[in-house]
């Protein structure tokens, strides 16, 4: 029988798997049946564009462009919704929503699609959490995902080699801000430093059992003596 931990496991592969399987079947659909929905993407600044807020995610130029988003966006997903399960709903819409709205916002005239805006979202998501939050587990989770898609950073700048080949710099750019603000903003509900046993054990009280180090005005009277007590008991009468 499965435990609990490893229900959650397949739970969390599920979900990653069934999220970053959709564009795949819908750029296959368009390949089949000889569709281009491209034009549902993000076409700034043009109210019919802000459809694409929604559906540019799941909308991809080539095999080659759904691949290689494909990747990485089914490793973020897992390892956010493996570690930030309570906040995974919450980060993944706003990635999502903001970063696409920024994009319509202040991109360049043309259409815009790809899920690369979420990939870095999470991407940023998890490496701010992993410096703002005290967990292990998170501190992790950000040095890989700086390990290995640190590179990706170059992808947020106006560079010639983003301009040439048509990439949209500004839904990078644009997803790495929204998953910032997300771990600033989601910081408070973040899992939290585990505490070890010996932290959770009651300090020991100042009384007579370990005041033995005072002055004698400084310690505390036994219920059986005065004040007077304390003093004369280190001067013996003549």
């Amino acid at each position: 029988m499965l435990k609990e931990n490893d229900i959650l496991l397949l739970r969390n592969l599920l979900w990653s798997f069934l999220i970053t399987l959709l564009p795949i079947l819908v750029f296959a659909t368009e390949q089949i049946g000889g569709y281009n929905w491209n034009d549902h993407g993000i076409l700034p600044r043009n109210f019919s564009g802000l459809q694409g807020v929604l559906f540019s995610p799941f909308l991809h130029g080539d095999w080659t462009h759904v691949l290689s988003n494909s990747v990485p966006l089914f490793a973020l997903l897992w390892l956010t919704r493996s570690h930030f399960r309570d906040i995974f709903w919450p980060v993944l819409i706003f990635v999502w929503a903001a970063s696409g709205f920024w994009t319509w916002l202040i991109a360049r005239d043309s259409y815009i699609v790809g899920s690369s805006g979420i990939v870095y979202g999470l991407a940023a998501f998890a490496v701010t959490a992993g410096f703002i939050s005290k967990n292990r587990q998170a501190q992790g989770i950000g040095l890989f995902t700086l390990f290995f898609y640190g590179s990706m950073v170059w992808g947020v700048f106006p560079l010639e080699m983003n301009l040439s080949q048509g990439i949209s710099w500004e839904g990078h750019a644009c997803g790495a801000v929204a998953g910032v603000i997300a771990a600033l903003v989601m910081k408070p509900a973040m899992p939290e430093r585990p505490r070890y046993s010996w932290e959770l054990e009651p300090e020991p009280e100042d009384n007579e059992e370990n005041d033995y180090w005072k002055l004698p005005e400084q310690r505390e009277p036994r219920p059986e003596e005065t004040p007077g007590d304390v003093n004369n008991s280190l001067n013996p009468p003549q």
